[in-house]
């Protein structure tokens, strides 16, 4: 599934980047624009499998707990979207001393490993798994400013999967210095406005890939690939249809008229969550949607787009 796949995927890229580049601009966290306090928790909240969110941090939504839509032999998989507020490495190496904890994996997380600077743009990134119990439970860590999000903020996004086939990369500690800062919030956009301006492959994209009645962007966590794309997260407005806003997003994402958009629903205790992947590829986007029905009443729409 590219929410997690694609945290653990540019693990490798991060490893044969050249770290020794020293950032000495210091990260300056800034408020959103209008951001829904009713949509965050604080430090300490509990995340799955035993983790929580680390000081530094707090959490955007609900957890996205599903069976992925990419592959039908895994379940358990969970995401989870953070916004940093404390200051960036020192946050990231709390998160890191929770991941070897919870994995018990033997490293230092005072070297803020995975930190960096990759083709100009600097990023955290690290996976690592725990062989027992079966399933192995591989968890992957993504942290980074985003150009044109709403919240002014960098994201951690943690992404956990339970694979018969788990790997993990030796990741370079960070050269030292602070974080850059994270680009300037831009406005929350409304109905019919982009979702991603400053990340999409093109500008024409921008009128394609839009905020949908239902919705409101609670941030965007991702540029997508290298070449492209978005990661958001939707929050879905009371009385609205989860699913049918979630199948709106899917079909705002089909690259192609024919072909049939991949379904797999999840029923979870306190919540059934409705995945997508409609067609695309090659040439193209791929896109990945997950809307996030619960009980509560919170639901959420977790919505991945990536150019191939």
């Amino acid at each position: 599934m590219r929410l997690w796949w694609s945290v653990l995927c540019r693990v490798a890229l991060v490893i044969v980047a050249v770290l020794a580049v020293s950032v000495t601009v210091v990260a300056v966290l800034r408020p959103g624009a209008d951001d829904p306090a009713d949509a965050f928790a604080p430090a300490g909240t509990p995340l799955p499998d035993g983790f929580t969110v680390p000081e530094g941090a707090q959490l955007i939504g609900t957890p996205l707990r599903f069976d992925p839509v990419s592959d039908e032999a895994s379940s358990g998989s969970w995401t989870a979207v953070l916004s940093v507020t404390g200051d960036p490495i020192e946050t990231w190496s709390a998160m890191l001393a929770e991941l070897f904890d919870v994995l018990i994996v033997p490293n230092d997380p005072s070297d803020a490993l995975g930190c960096g600077t990759y083709d100009g743009r600097f990023e955290c990134v690290i996976s690592r798994y725990r062989p027992e119990p079966a399933p192995p439970l591989q968890v992957g860590l993504d942290m980074r400013p985003v150009p044109g999000d709403v919240s002014g903020r960098y994201s951690l996004v943690i992404s956990a999967v339970r694979t018969e086939q788990p790997y993990d990369y030796g990741s370079d500690p960070w050269p030292g210095g602070s974080a850059p800062a994270p680009p300037p919030a831009r406005a929350r956009p409304g109905v019919g406005e982009p979702l991603a301006p400053e990340t999409v492959a093109y500008d024409v994209d921008t009128e394609r890939y839009v905020l949908l009645e239902g919705t409101e962007l609670l941030v965007q966590f991702s540029p997508g690939s290298n070449t492209g794309g978005f990661g958001v997260l939707l929050r879905v407005t009371p009385g609205a249809d989860v699913q049918d806003i979630a199948a709106a997003y899917a079909e705002q994402a089909r690259q192609f008229d024919d072909g049939l958009t991949h379904e797999r629903v999840t029923t979870n205790a306190d919540s059934t969550v409705y995945g997508f992947i409609p067609p695309g590829g090659a040439g193209g986007y791929q896109g990945e949607v997950y809307g996030l029905d619960a009980d509560s009443g919170e639901d959420y729409i977790y919505y991945y787009l990536s150019y191939d």
